[in-house]
């Protein structure tokens, strides 16, 4: 004997309704996924685009601190690396206490205003750049102030000391 249609049709919605969710659910993400991998590299070409305005900005600061005279002010340069992941041990979300952010300029009061200050600069204050920018400019620990001072110069004009005549 048949089964009622009732049944049947009651059958039909109980599978309807364990099945479709399931079968919508797969169909949203199949349409998702390529606009994650979409956004995903929208991203990454912002990053990378967010990186050359910082670099080129850099480049024009450099060429002006290259061509300044004692007196005139300099330009600070901005961060041009991301930020370091903290070091093993250390707190979590825990950075370099000055470390910039991708992108920033340091604080007031620390990159030199003129080369007369960057002639003046000291370890500590080196040691304080150095940490903004998590860059060593090239730094190792058996060089004198004055060594210092010609990488941090570098750095910032980008021209070795002999080519800053």
């Amino acid at each position: 004997m048949a089964a009622p249609a009732g049944d049947s049709v009651q059958q039909l919605q109980q599978i309807a309704q364990e099945v479709l969710p399931q079968m919508v659910e797969q169909a949203v993400e199949q349409a998702v996924q390529p606009l994650r991998q979409t956004v995903q590299n929208l991203q990454q070409t912002v990053q990378e685009l967010q990186g050359m305005l910082v670099t080129s900005g850099n480049a024009l600061s450099r060429l002006q601190n290259h061509r300044n005279t004692i007196a005139d002010p300099m330009l600070p340069l901005r961060k041009e690396r991301h930020p370091q992941p903290a070091p093993p041990g250390a707190a979590a979300g825990a950075a370099a206490p000055l470390a910039g952010a991708f992108g920033a300029q340091p604080p007031p009061g620390v990159f030199p205003p003129t080369w007369r200050a960057v002639h003046l600069l000291t370890h500590a204050q080196l040691d304080t750049l150095a940490a903004f920018y998590e860059e060593d400019f090239g730094h190792k620990r058996t060089m004198q102030l004055s060594q210092r001072r010609e990488l941090f110069k570098t750095f910032i004009t980008g021209c070795e000391p002999q080519q800053m005549l």
